[in-house]
């Protein structure tokens, strides 16, 4: 009997080829020479396309290259991404190391080429949601300036210190208003949901993810032990992803990127991803980020005890991600043998060490 071949479902990221890329930088009233560079992004779709003619910037900074970014589709609301974008720019305006989208509206009605037909309004193809944000088919996307710099020296406790004071300027402007729209800190309770979309999985998987599961149960439960007894911690406005993969260094210092996962958080969110290590190392490398915090922003100290419980939110919510995303080509090359027994072997292992750290605690 003939077998049928099952149909091919591409993902909707290989709507994004050179050419539709270059069309949609030309239709903002850009001139792309044809060079165009992929950036690391899992998430989203990133790229680096270099201009034929330069253009300024609101401040009057001429650029010969560009950082587009495709948000990817079904994640964030335009409402959420223009929250981010709104942020960036309020932490730009107070003088931030920050990378701010380019108002695209003022680009568009700069430029001799735009979107904008003769009657003032974006053709069916391309339509504004935001000033800094468009719809072009099913991608939303915004422009960045290229923002360059190497990754700081993270053993170097002056470099530590200048990043505590960096990420308590951030949080004194978080710390103004809420997020309406973006997610805000569900604690224990929202890790739960991550555990319980891995358990869903329709795919077939091996009997090791079973065990994974069950570790990351008592991971949690021993989590919501620890923090149960503590008060609530207070919100604001945080980057909610900042490693140090996220903050690029120049002559001038550290700059941030990449607020995609910026949330009400409490502002242990931000820091404790920035320690290596465990006992002696990891309290040296709090000590320095602390001098640093302490000299712009008071830190309530009750939320040190969050750390260890974060970075086992982070352990779960990082596999269920990973899980979540495997039918994006990026993932299977970049985290291979997902449905291997090993994969989940070693996640496993990874929760049982914490549970560990979990139960030492003070």
């Amino acid at each position: 009997m003939k077998r049928t071949r099952e149909p091919h479902n591409p993902h909707v990221y290989a709507l994004l080829t050179p050419e539709f890329i270059l069309g949609l930088v030309q239709k903002l009233g850009l001139w792309p020479d044809g060079r165009l560079l992929a950036l690391n992004s899992f998430e989203n779709r990133v790229y680096l396309v270099w201009l034929d003619e330069a253009v300024r910037d609101a401040q009057g900074a001429s650029h010969a290259s560009i950082v587009l970014k495709a948000y990817r589709p079904g994640r964030w609301s335009a409402e959420q991404i223009l929250e981010e974008h709104a942020f960036a720019r309020e932490l730009a305006e107070e003088e931030l190391p920050v990378a701010a989208p380019w108002d695209l509206r003022a680009l568009t009605q700069d430029r001799p080429a735009s979107i904008m037909a003769p009657d003032g309004q974006p053709p069916e193809s391309v339509h504004f949601a935001g000033d800094t944000l468009v719809c072009a088919g099913p991608f939303q996307v915004a422009i960045w300036a290229r923002q360059g710099g190497r990754a700081p020296e993270i053993d170097r406790p002056e470099v530590l210190r200048w990043i505590g004071r960096l990420a308590a300027r951030m949080h004194r402007v978080g710390r103004r208003r809420a997020f309406v729209h973006r997610a805000g800190f569900r604690g224990v309770a929202g890790v739960r949901d991550a555990i319980a979309r891995v358990a869903a999985l329709g795919r077939r998987m091996p009997p090791s993810r079973d065990r994974w599961l069950g570790v990351a149960e008592r991971t949690l439960d021993l989590a919501q032990m620890r923090v149960d007894a503590l008060p609530a911690p207070q919100l604001l406005r945080v980057h909610g992803d900042m490693h140090w993969g996220n903050l690029l260094w120049t002559e001038a210092g550290p700059h941030l990127v990449d607020l995609d996962d910026c949330r009400m958080g409490p502002a242990i969110t931000d820091l404790w991803p920035l320690l290596s290590g465990q006992g002696e190392e990891l309290e040296a490398g709090l000590a320095q980020l602390l001098q640093g915090y302490g000299a712009i922003e008071d830190l309530d100290r009750s939320e040190l005890h969050w750390v260890e419980v974060l970075r086992s939110m982070r352990l779960i919510e990082h596999t269920a991600w990973i899980a979540a995303r495997y039918d994006d080509p990026a993932f299977p090359r970049a985290f291979p043998g997902f449905a291997e027994p090993d994969f989940w072997d070693r996640r496993s292992a990874e929760l049982g060490q914490q549970c560990s750290v979990l139960k030492d605690l003070p």
